[in-house]
């Protein structure tokens, strides 16, 4: 019985996989891209139309991107001409690599996160009439590095709090403990040279404490 079950499972997966590879093939465009050469031809690559469709359905990551979707011919609204599958990045002034970082988060739901890439890739977005799943990820990143900003910010002077979110006062380093017993409400941060003979304390506190 075991043995028959694995047959019909392999049969049923290999139906799967030759399904796919009609689908696909019979998706694939040729695509031009934008050639860094600027007076060279543009650049052809191959494109998984049928790939963009199944993250074009619903619950897929190109959902409710009905412009990017439009463009390339998948989705057709009502009173709108019917476009060719495929697009011409050229005419947008997109390279390969572009599109190369646009397509791995459109399969992974994420993108790098350094040298700028996320903006880079939002461009690419914008290019092709936006794609919300990239602008709600851009907004959530976003969110996340101000607040590591915000954890990491730990002025030491007023100098420094650029932010301006603290009062600062400042003493002797010879009445430290004085000060401090009178200013409870404040904390230390650090000596800081004023003069080649002069060193003064900063004291601050976060002006949502302001009374």
């Amino acid at each position: 019985m075991t043995e028959n079950n694995d047959t019909t499972n392999n049969e049923a997966h290999a139906s799967k996989l030759k399904s796919e590879e009609f689908n696909t093939l019979l998706s694939l465009k040729m695509c031009n891209f934008a050639n860094i050469t600027q007076h060279h031809a543009p650049k052809q690559y191959p494109v998984n139309i049928h790939e963009l469709k199944e993250m074009s359905k619903v619950g897929g990551i190109l959902e409710d991107a009905h412009i990017f979707k439009y463009l390339f011919g998948i989705e057709t609204p009502e009173h709108f001409k019917k476009k060719e599958e495929g697009l011409d990045f050229s005419l947008y002034n997109i390279y390969f690599d572009e599109w190369n970082d646009l397509l791995i988060f459109l399969r992974f739901g994420k993108s790098q996160t350094i040298n700028g890439k996320p903006k880079k890739i939002l461009l690419t977005c914008n290019k092709l009439g936006g794609i919300p799943a990239y602008d709600r990820w851009y907004k959530n990143i976003d969110q996340i590095r101000k607040q590591k900003e915000d954890e990491m910010y730990n002025p030491m002077s007023p100098y420094e709090d650029t932010k301006k979110l603290y009062i600062w006062k400042s003493c002797s380093p010879n009445d430290v403990e004085t000060f401090g017993a009178n200013n409870k409400e404040y904390s230390i941060t650090s000596p800081c040279k004023v003069s080649q003979f002069i060193s003064v304390m900063y004291w601050r506190k976060p002006i949502e404490s302001k009374k």
